[in-house]
């Protein structure tokens, strides 16, 4: 991860001294991610960017096998099938 907040291309949307998670965490009640173990974005290791929200933001993380940059997306643009597991993420967020 590269910068304060850990991504480089976003680094200038946020101070210098990153992500204000308490703030963040006294703000939400119940944070859920859905991350997959290909997403090119993320790379090279998607899971320390989970485990960074995990640990900072109190966080539940879902860790699916593949799917790319949820969701994955075909050549033509259009999003390759449905989320069930993140309709579910949002329908436990609700209870």
């Amino acid at each position: 991860m590269a910068g304060p907040v850990g991504y480089e291309a976003v680094a200038g949307f946020f101070p210098e001294s990153g992500f204000d998670w308490p703030r963040i965490r006294s703000a939400v009640q119940r944070t859920r991610l859905l991350v997959a173990l290909d997403d090119t974005v993320l790379s090279p290791n998607p899971l320390e960017h989970v485990l960074l929200f995990a640990l900072h933001a109190g966080a539940t993380a879902t860790v699916l096998p593949n799917g790319g940059h949820l969701p994955d997306w075909t050549e033509d643009k259009r999003p390759v099938g449905p989320l069930p597991q993140a309709v579910q993420l949002v329908l436990d967020c609700l209870q």
